[in-house]
């Protein structure tokens, strides 16, 4: 497995770390007009939110890669990254089920725990299904 990242990769990841920013900031944007100020500070600290917000960071980085540049190289690197793009999906979308089930049965997770446990785990399944 060729491990080695150049700088064109690195601007990519770069570019995908910009697009999560861009996702944060609009969804956060999109919540503070729907509700009032006092509402507001509420939602933010519910688990569910938070992992909604801040855990598609390693979609948004693989999806950077994809659209800069391996879309344009050959068809492996290409559909690599569009299988770890829906693994990293389906690893959000897992989390955020757990989340959801935690929060009804009224189990609250601090929100650094959930962000972390969430990546770990993203990162996890990530590195099983890449060490090929």
């Amino acid at each position: 497995m060729d491990t080695k990242i150049n700088n064109d990769e690195r601007i990519c990841y770069i570019f995908g770390v910009f697009l999560f920013l861009l996702w944060g900031i609009i969804v956060s944007l999109l919540i503070r007009s729907q509700i009032s100020s006092e509402q507001s500070s509420i939602f933010f600290s519910n688990q569910i939110f938070s992992w909604i917000v801040y855990g598609p960071l390693v979609t948004f980085v693989i999806l950077g890669h994809y659209i800069l540049y391996s879309r344009n190289r050959d068809e492996l690197a290409r559909k690599k990254d569009i299988i770890n793009i829906v693994l990293s999906l389906v690893c959000f979308g897992a989390w955020l089920i757990v989340n959801i089930i935690c929060w009804l049965i009224q189990i609250d997770i601090p929100l650094l725990v959930n962000v972390l446990i969430g990546y770990i785990l993203v990162i996890a399944i990530y590195l099983i299904f890449n060490k090929s």
